[in-house]
């Protein structure tokens, strides 16, 4: 299954309000963030749904992940992939196919379905223990 999407304007704001609290949480981290948010086209993007990945909350949203399967890249037993989160949000990630450890290289929201607004900067690896984490690299490394 694909997705097709763009978001409305007060999705628009909501990501943006949500970039705010990424950026709490990636601080939090200590990932290194440059001092604005850079841009960047996604080209000809097949979203598909990953199994495994729905959640249901409290919040305004519940919905599967998505990954670009157009967009992946596989440098050895590394896949780089960008995810378009249940909560409407980008990431772009990195899964250690043999270690089962990913990390996170950008973090933001899509102005349009192809340009995503975000920050960069890779966390450290951490392994994949929830089952959304180990769904999304089950789905990766076996693409």
């Amino acid at each position: 299954m694909s997705i097709q999407f763009f978001l409305p304007s007060h999705q628009e704001r909501i990501m943006k309000l949500l970039v705010a609290v990424m950026l709490t949480t990636i601080t939090t981290l200590s990932l290194p963030l440059p001092a604005k948010a850079e841009v960047a086209e996604i080209r000809d993007p097949s979203w598909q749904e990953v199994p495994g990945t729905f959640i249901s909350s409290e919040r305004q949203y519940a919905d599967f992940a998505y990954v670009d399967t157009n967009g992946v890249i596989r440098n050895g037993d590394i896949v780089t992939y960008d995810v378009v989160n249940p909560d409407l949000s980008y990431s772009r990630a990195e899964t250690n196919c043999r270690t089962n450890q990913f990390r996170a290289t950008r973090q933001g929201y899509f102005e349009s379905r192809t340009r995503v607004n975000y920050f960069g900067g890779s966390g450290p690896w951490t392994t994949a223990t929830q089952p959304y984490h180990r769904a999304l690299s089950r789905f990766v490394c076996n693409l």
